[in-house]
């Protein structure tokens, strides 16, 4: 199920979001991003900052990111029973368009929702397959052992200001810009009451 939302936060909230996570003093921390080579790939990394992991580590930009973010995924009308963990990216420009492993951010029942901080190229993929945590497999084994290969679903082009959401079982993957300098996103994983 497609869920995107355009204007996801206020201007003014938006505006205070963009430029401290694309802004010039952003502590980014180097994140390997291969999940079933053998062989390391040189292109399978990003940039990320972890503003927020519940029970193990908030920065200075938890405070604002859990205010913004909870406040636009509530206007969709989700009813947030806890945010679980926010993580900033920044995956910058190739030569070719670089896919990322299907995956899923974490091995229990939750939401996921990406905030695009920019206009750029370097899709989300959605793949129709999801990950079944009471196989007792971490999602990477299940991949291997029962999907192999992921069907897309569909894609979401990066627009500032968006927000996208989905069942965070679902597989899914980025994408790398190869016209746009850097595509800077919000991946935020929450629980809901049902």
């Amino acid at each position: 199920m497609k869920q995107v939302f355009d204007n996801a936060m206020s201007p003014y909230v938006f505006e205070q979001v963009q430029s401290r996570v694309m802004g010039g003093n952003m502590p980014w921390f180097v994140c390997i991003t291969d999940y079933y080579s053998q062989e390391p790939d040189p292109h399978n990394h990003k940039w990320q900052h972890i503003a927020y992991h519940k029970d193990v580590q908030s920065t200075e930009l938890s405070d604002i990111l859990l205010t913004a973010c909870g406040d636009a995924i509530s206007r969709t009308g989700q009813h947030i029973d806890e945010i679980v963990r926010i993580r900033c990216s920044c995956t910058t420009i190739q030569s070719y368009n670089h896919i990322a492993d299907p995956h899923v951010d974490t091995d229990f029942k939750h939401r996921t929702a990406l905030f695009y901080l920019n206009d750029c190229d370097g899709d989300t993929i959605m793949y129709r397959e999801q990950y079944d945590p009471s196989k007792g497999l971490d999602q990477t084994e299940y991949y291997t052992r029962y999907i192999k290969t992921a069907t897309v679903d569909y894609t979401i082009p990066p627009r500032a200001n968006q927000m996208a959401w989905f069942d965070g079982l679902t597989y899914h993957s980025s994408n790398s810009p190869t016209n746009s300098a850097a595509r800077y996103i919000i991946n935020v994983n929450y629980t809901v009451t049902e």
